[in-house]
């Protein structure tokens, strides 16, 4: 049975998902959290898209992200999550898939409320932080200052 295809719709709001394979552990470091943000900005300045919220961890990562034709969207992710894994392999010197599976990209509704939700995920991200001992501004669902710096 073949997969549905994936709704790429012009201005439409994504909720994208992607994971470690296996669950493993990508985003361990400083280094790499800077990194994938790096990559994160070249990727919005080469395809028009708008960043509502995000939320980077150690094994998988959320973004809220409205991108102006919908048919950047894969191309969108596929540098993004191509470009973070050939860089963790030459890093870590690991073999095989970085990502499992397909990357999610549930289209969200248009009804502001979903892309105004941040800070209530603040809450929980700061009970994460808590959790793991994390001090890094790349765990906070919503860090203005840092996303717009970096765009």
């Amino acid at each position: 049975m073949t997969r549905p295809p994936r709704q790429l719709l012009d201005g439409g709001c994504d909720h994208l998902i992607a994971r470690g394979n296996n669950r493993q552990f990508l985003l361990t470091e400083e280094g790499a959290f800077r990194y994938f943000l790096d990559l994160l900005a070249r990727a919005k300045s080469r395809y028009p898209a708008r960043r509502y919220h995000y939320c980077l961890m150690s094994n998988h990562l959320h973004l809220l992200l409205e991108i102006a034709r919908g048919d950047h969207l894969p191309r969108f992710m596929q540098g993004l999550l191509q470009g973070y894994g050939r860089w963790y392999k030459s890093r870590t010197g690991y073999v095989g898939h970085v990502w499992q599976g397909r990357y999610k990209s549930p289209l969200v509704d248009e009804d502001p409320y979903y892309r105004a939700l941040g800070p209530t995920n603040e809450q929980r991200q700061a009970a994460y932080r808590d959790f793991v001992r994390l001090e890094t501004p790349y765990a906070s669902v919503l860090d203005t200052h840092l996303l717009e710096a970096a765009f």
